[in-house]
């Protein structure tokens, strides 16, 4: 099951899913302009929570179109630790 938090860019409104397990390295996220990419944490962690209204259609994507199993998790219980991040642990360890 992939646990992931549905974020909102403030500059531009763009609703993406941010996958909470990092993959080879670095973390990963789904928008439906562009797919999958990487996705650097601190951006991440500057973005709000979309709502659900705001999500869903992208949850469906995700869910019917790639086959993911999904846990959603809300943003403040997710790990925040942008200064292990920057120093490489993540890196190492994947």
């Amino acid at each position: 099951m992939e646990q992931v938090i549905f974020l909102k860019d403030h500059e531009q409104s763009t609703v993406f899913a941010f996958f909470t397990e990092p993959e080879y390295g670095e973390y990963i996220c789904y928008c439906p302009i562009g797919g999958h990419s990487g996705c650097h944490l601190g951006y991440a962690a500057e973005c709000e929570e979309a709502t659900e209204t705001e999500y869903l259609p992208i949850l469906k994507q995700l869910t019917a179109y790639y086959g993911y199993d999904i846990e959603i998790v809300k943003k403040e219980s997710f790990d925040w630790d942008l200064e292990m991040w920057s120093h490489g642990y993540y890196l190492r360890q994947g």
